[in-house]
């Protein structure tokens, strides 16, 4: 018994399949490793659970969608005005669509005799108004449809390509629904 595990070690146990074992081990390591934080539950591109006050679905004027947009553009204007050569800038973002909200479902599943039925029920919170809302397990924020950016360095090209490029990297927008334009001297 021990010749022939001998054996069978000495055929398979080559370099190339020791590195693949290894290899193998490793990436089952990274799977294991949690991403985020156990609080937040979330992933990447995704806004953590809220169970707030306000009402999930209509924030006080506006939906999340335009407050998002603004934050991007406000974020964007800093970033951009911080690069060399590039002075102020105004920055405009449109977004495909809306962002989508993931509502927590309890599922209850009751078998009889002859067939099995599902009830499916949305989880509720009562604000401090006294106000029943979904509660909202995530929010998959919505993806950057194109950038437009007014500049003052945005009539030198080594700029424009740089402005589109850091725009790229952050938002994955096309190239071609990226502008950068010079801004008008006042």
């Amino acid at each position: 018994m021990k010749e022939k595990l001998r054996q069978y070690i000495k055929k398979y146990a080559t370099r190339d399949n020791l590195l693949i074992l290894a290899l193998l081990g490793i990436l089952l390591m990274v799977i294991a490793v949690p991403v985020g934080t156990p609080e937040s539950g979330t992933e990447e591109g995704e806004r953590a659970p809220q169970a707030e006050t306000e009402d999930q679905f209509t924030d006080a004027e506006e939906g999340y969608a335009a407050s998002y947009e603004r934050e991007m553009e406000e974020r964007l204007e800093e970033l951009l005005q911080s690069m060399e050569g590039v002075g102020n800038v105004k920055v405009m973002i449109t977004l495909a669509a809306s962002d989508e909200r993931v509502i927590l479902k309890d599922y209850d599943i009751s078998e009889e005799s002859d067939a099995s039925r599902t009830v499916e029920s949305t989880i509720f919170y009562t604000d401090e108004n006294g106000r029943e809302n979904p509660y909202c397990q995530k929010i998959i924020t919505p993806r950057v449809e194109g950038v437009v950016v007014v500049a003052e360095g945005g009539d030198d090209p080594g700029r424009i390509i740089e402005i589109t490029d850091v725009i790229q990297s952050l938002f994955d927008v096309p190239v071609h629904k990226i502008r950068v334009v010079r801004m008008k001297s006042e």
